[in-house]
């Protein structure tokens, strides 16, 4: 198993320990965060990837910070205030980034304001 599978393998176990945890069904989680059941299926599964604002909806919709999401390996490995970054990101996207892995910041403030 690739790191990266074994990665969305991790991520799909935890929403779904999570997803039973909040006694809700594949389908209502669907629903609440615009997808399809299958796809909350394939994402418990590790079979489908996750676009990053997708995680935000569902850590929002399973009342957890994008990091309960993430296997605490995940977590450790890049430093992001180093140059582990995307060599292109610009400021503002450096920002958000760090601001979605810590699991708050400025974009959560913004998502619920607006």
């Amino acid at each position: 198993m690739s790191s990266q599978t074994a990665l969305y393998s991790q991520i799909g176990m935890r929403i779904r320990e999570l997803r039973q945890k909040n006694e809700l069904s594949q389908t209502r989680l669907a629903e609440i965060v615009g997808l399809k059941r299958t796809s909350i299926t394939n994402i418990e599964k590790g079979r489908q990837k996750i676009l990053v604002h997708t995680l935000w909806d569902l850590a929002e919709a399973l009342s957890v910070k994008v990091k309960d999401l993430l296997p605490a390996e995940a977590l450790e490995t890049p430093s992001l205030d180093t140059g582990d970054m995307p060599k292109d990101a610009s400021g503002k996207e450096r920002e958000w980034l760090r601001a979605v892995i810590k699991g708050g910041g400025e974009y959560a403030n913004k998502k619920k304001a607006g």
